[in-house]
């Protein structure tokens, strides 16, 4: 079993408490820093981004959990026009289909082509600029529902949240978001080129050119995992560079959200 495999299964046994029955946790979308490109195939729009678990006492989402933004997300789709002009949409404006995609340490953000048809756009783009939370779409079974009460005490508790973050978290977050975009940059199918590798770490290094040092040395750190992870033992290990980088990722991901659990989590009782 590749370690990908092992990590998601580690993870479910070790952190599902909750009743099974009961909703998953309030997800938080990590920010962006700047818009990510959705990639269209088959009809469909589709990019992944890093989010953390904000519910400790909740159950962790399984991949494949549909969710809907909790009113007021910073989530704006950026659409860029024919002939180059790009507006910004809010996300509400927009049928977005948002679903876990590894657990929680990932979700899917996918859009129908035929909406940019509609639109009138060639491509699409969305920036998670702050505060944007997701709570899983309501199941009219559930004995367990998340409550109102329990969204306000997550997204009330968001201004702690964001100076843990952008605070001593800093090199930890640019390092998830770093991976994130080099996994957006990558195919499921095939391995990326030494060359192509190389340019991939130019691009990274020029966007953080003058960034402040702890953003240099988390996205140091993701090119560090680039470079591990185009080692061919790596790949007979991980499957494909793409795979590799998301369980590192994923590894990031996890740790930085036990700690959040375990340091600054509000107390479910408020």
């Amino acid at each position: 079993m590749r370690p990908i495999l092992i990590l998601l299964a580690v993870v479910g046994l070790a952190l599902l408490a909750a009743p099974a029955s009961a909703a998953p946790q309030i997800l938080q979308i990590v920010s962006t820093g700047a818009a990510k490109p959705l990639d269209c195939e088959n009809g469909i729009c589709r990019a992944e981004f890093t989010s953390l678990c904000m519910q400790k006492e909740r159950p962790v989402p399984v991949s494949g959990i549909a969710y809907d933004l909790v009113a007021g997300a910073s989530v704006i789709v950026e659409a860029t026009g024919r002939d180059g002009t790009i507006r910004r949409i809010p996300a509400e404006d927009l049928p977005l289909a948002i679903r876990t995609h590894r657990r929680y340490s990932a979700i899917e953000i996918a859009l129908d082509e035929s909406a940019l048809a509609a639109l009138d756009v060639i491509a699409v783009s969305i920036a998670i600029e702050g505060g944007a939370y997701l709570v899983p779409v309501l199941d009219p079974g559930d004995p367990d529902p998340i409550a109102p009460a329990e969204v306000a005490r997550v997204t009330g508790h968001d201004p702690v949240l964001a100076r843990w973050l952008d605070g001593r978290r800093l090199a930890e977050v640019a390092n998830l978001r770093t991976l994130s975009e080099l996994i957006a940059a990558l195919s499921d199918r095939e391995d990326a080129s030494a060359e192509t590798r190389a340019a991939l770490a130019a691009a990274v290094e020029a966007r953080h050119a003058g960034a402040d040092e702890r953003v240099r040395a988390g996205a140091r750190d993701a090119l560090s995992s680039l470079s591990a992870c185009g080692m061919e033992m790596f790949r007979k290990v991980y499957g494909t560079l793409r795979q590799c980088l998301q369980y590192r990722h994923d590894k990031q991901a996890m740790a930085l959200n036990t700690d959040y659990w375990n340091r600054i989590q509000p107390k479910p009782d408020g």
